[in-house]
């Protein structure tokens, strides 16, 4: 990637995912724009806990529920197939691959009309 290119990844990002004005944006010191990048992305995650946590708990308490209640990890799209780190995955293999892509959907359609 190149300077042009960098600086107009950037500048989109910065009035896309943060709403800034160019005007906003240009006056932003780098160190400001990554402080604010990091902020959205804590409240992405936030937004996706929450996300799971309801996912969970309607799949673990409902008319068929599974026989082993699901974490909330395995509702959240970015944790998937990663470990817990309770030493080991194999909690994550209990869904059938089917049931996890659609709790992925689920929760990737549910935030998407969110943002």
């Amino acid at each position: 990637m190149n300077e042009q290119d960098l600086w107009e990844h950037l500048w989109s990002v910065a009035c896309y995912d943060l709403a800034l004005s160019d005007a906003q944006f240009w006056r932003l010191t780098p160190r400001k724009l990554d402080a604010l990048l990091k902020r959205k992305k804590v409240a992405a995650e936030e937004t996706e806990l929450l996300f799971g946590q309801l996912t969970a708990a309607v799949i673990n308490f409902s008319m068929c529920h599974p026989k082993e209640p699901i974490k909330i990890a395995d509702c959240m799209p970015s944790r998937i197939g990663k470990p817990s780190g309770r030493g080991t995955t194999d909690h994550y293999r209990k869904l059938d691959k089917k049931m996890r892509q659609e709790i992925a959907d689920s929760v990737r359609r549910t935030m998407q009309a969110l943002m």
